[in-house]
């Protein structure tokens, strides 16, 4: 028997020793939403625990490094490195122990826990991805089509993608980094803002009071009321923003979203939408007659994080809301809280273009991406990726600063903020890069204010 499978069936024996011990003689072998089956041959882990057990894992990068889930085998896989597998396998035992008690997982709903020996631990392959910007002679051949970098657990490598594989440039990783890196190729996304050159007669109407009884003189006021577009206060995560930057010959409009009110209280959205001091309306531009609705202001920003591989994310003060998101035109959810996004697992996209896509499955997380803004690639970190499942279009132009999150009952848990999307699909892309909200919390502070 291989190291890999003594140490999963050493795990699952752990599993069902602390189990059976917490469930009491007679009991069904069922706690902290695991249970073992007829025979230890693995232990079931709550969908509901995931995060949690991710979480974890990320706290002990030296042990292990990563966690992905495989919907179509129903596994949620832990990679342990095997230089520390005495001690990996002694905390991951602890943690199943101490998971939050759910109702018995049974095996349909659960998912088979399976535990992987690798051969780089987290920590390694984070020093691998702190080289890839720096790196000579690498980093100077590389950074021209740069497009993405990150540990993949999947691989046990650094995958880094590129816009142009070349054999010099895979001579070159391979004398650098050996087997710590995996070159694919790849297309830099688009950030995900709307920036519209609005015509010299453009009018701004404030419908403020009474957002129904809007004059004729200016209809159609197509958006209901209230709504995303149109909303009322306290304002809610999903609703569309707008801003006015004076260029050479006339006004640009740059429209965007906000994702999730803050505890601090504040509101969330995309640091690249705008800088620090920008003012947002909460409102929307109907082109077809040249004219911005404005309710009143969604807030100022005040703290703003972008580019220079930092994450891509900003609060706003000064303004009035609640802990709920839009999800479609009028039809808003509560927020239940936050999650740790994992590989594997589904989620939704919400901007205020697109509306609810619940297809986008998680591929990467904590990546840094070679964004194109307007033609200037900016360096972004903290951002994971999904691809909707069924090809359908995650996000497009207007969507930035969008919550990202997975329903659980009545309410939504948050996992992040849209930040870019691939251009395969006009006139967005079927592939979503977001703001992991663990990344988002640890560095603006507080937490997803909650209803």
């Amino acid at each position: 028997m291989g190291v890999g499978k003594r140490f999963s069936r050493t795990l699952a024996l752990l599993a069902a020793c602390v189990l059976a011990a917490g469930a009491g003689s007679g009991a069904a072998s069922a706690a902290a939403g695991i249970t073992t089956s007829a025979t230890p041959s693995g232990s079931i882990v709550s969908s509901a625990n995931v995060g949690a057990l991710q979480t974890y894992i990320q706290r002990y990068p030296d042990q292990f490094s990563g966690v992905y889930i495989d919907t179509t085998t129903h596994t949620v896989t832990v990679d342990a490195a095997a230089a520390s597998s005495t001690t990996a396998n002694a905390l991951l035992g602890r943690e199943l122990s101490a998971l939050p008690r759910t109702a018995a997982t049974s095996a349909s709903t659960g998912l088979d826990l399976s535990v992987r020996m690798v051969r780089y631990s987290q920590s390694q392959l984070d020093t691998v991805m702190s080289q890839i910007t720096s790196q000579a002679p690498w980093a100077a051949l590389a950074r021209p089509v740069l497009a993405r970098w990150g540990v993949d657990p999947i691989s046990d490598t650094v995958v880094v993608g590129v816009t142009q594989l070349s054999p010099q440039l895979a001579a070159v990783a391979r004398s650098v980094f050996g087997g710590e890196v995996t070159l694919e190729t790849q297309q830099r996304p688009d950030f995900a803002t709307n920036t519209t050159k609005l015509p010299p007669d453009y009018r701004v109407v404030d419908v403020s009071s009474g957002k129904a009884s809007t004059s004729s003189a200016v209809s159609p006021n197509v958006a209901p009321d209230p709504s995303r577009l149109l909303d009322t206060t306290p304002y809610f995560g999903g609703d569309r923003i707008y801003r006015l930057v004076a260029v050479t010959g006339g006004t640009e409009l740059i429209q965007c979203t906000v994702a999730f009110k803050w505890a601090v209280p504040s509101m969330s959205g995309a640091g690249h939408c705008g800088p620090t001091g920008t003012i947002w309306a909460q409102g929307y531009y109907e082109p077809s007659n040249n004219t911005l609705y404005k309710t009143g202001t969604m807030g100022t920003v005040y703290s703003t994080q972008w580019g220079n591989q930092r994450i891509d994310g900003e609060l706003m003060s000064g303004g009035s809301w609640d802990p709920f998101v839009y999800i479609q035109l009028q039809s808003a959810v509560a927020v239940g809280g936050s999650g740790a996004p994992t590989i594997g697992a589904t989620t939704c996209t919400d901007g205020s273009y697109t509306n609810q896509n619940c297809t986008a499955l998680i591929s990467q997380i904590n990546q840094c991406v070679t964004v194109n803004d307007n033609g200037t690639p900016v360096d972004v970190c903290g951002l994971d990726i999904a691809t909707s499942t069924n090809g359908t279009l995650l996000c497009q132009p207007g969507d930035s600063g969008g919550p990202v999150y997975r329903h659980s009952g009545s309410y939504v848990f948050a996992d992040g903020i849209i930040s870019a999307c691939s251009g395969d699909l006009s006139p967005g892309g079927k592939t979503v890069y977001f703001t992991d909200i663990t990344r988002m919390i640890s560095t603006f502070g507080s937490a997803i204010a909650t209803s």
